[in-house]
C-alpha cells in the first residue's frame, strides 16, 4: 500500500494523512539472531569496519511429525557508532536485533562469479547477553 501525497488511510477507525507511509519500508530489513563469527578489518586508508554474521533459527514441524530447526547465516557489516558497540559490549552467541539496507555485489572466486547479498547495518540492539543456540 503506497499512498500518494496527502491521501488519507484509515487505522483502527482513525483518519491519518502521511505522505511517505511506506517509503520508510524500501530496502529495509531487521533480523533477530545470535552475533557469530566477527571479523575486524582495517582497510589502508584508516577506515574500520566489522564483517559478521547473524544466525537466526526456524522450527517448523515436518511432514512426518518431527521438530526440525533450521539455521540461516545473514552477513552483515558494521562501522562508525555501530563497530564501538559491538566491540565493547558484544560476544559471540549474543542475542541480538540488527536493522540495515540489503546490498548485493558481485566476487569473482577463480574463474566463477557470485553474488553476495548482504546486510549493511543502520542500528542495532542487544537483546542478551545470554548464548541462545549452541
Amino acid at each position: 500500500m503506497y499512498l500518494q501525497k496527502n491521501t488519507p488511510y484509515q487505522i483502527g477507525g482513525v483518519f491519518y494523512f502521511k505522505t511517505t507511509l511506506m517509503k520508510n519500508y524500501k530496502n529495509n530489513v531487521q533480523l533477530i539472531g545470535n552475533f557469530y563469527n566477527p571479523e575486524f578489518i582495517n582497510q589502508d586508508n584508516g577506515f574500520r569496519l566489522i564483517k559478521f554474521r547473524i544466525i537466526t533459527q526456524d522450527i517448523y514441524i515436518s511432514y512426518e511429525g518431527s521438530k526440525s530447526k533450521d539455521y540461516m547465516y545473514h552477513v552483515c557489516y558494521a562501522f562508525g557508532k555501530q563497530l564501538e558497540i559491538i566491540e565493547r559490549f558484544v560476544n559471540v552467541g549474543v542475542e541480538m536485533a540488527v536493522e540495515g539496507t540489503i546490498i548485493n555485489r558481485s566476487l569473482l572466486i577463480g574463474k566463477e562469479e557470485a553474488i553476495e547479498t548482504s546486510i549493511h547495518v543502520s542500528d542495532l540492539l542487544i537483546l542478551s547477553n545470554k548464548k541462545k543456540y549452541d
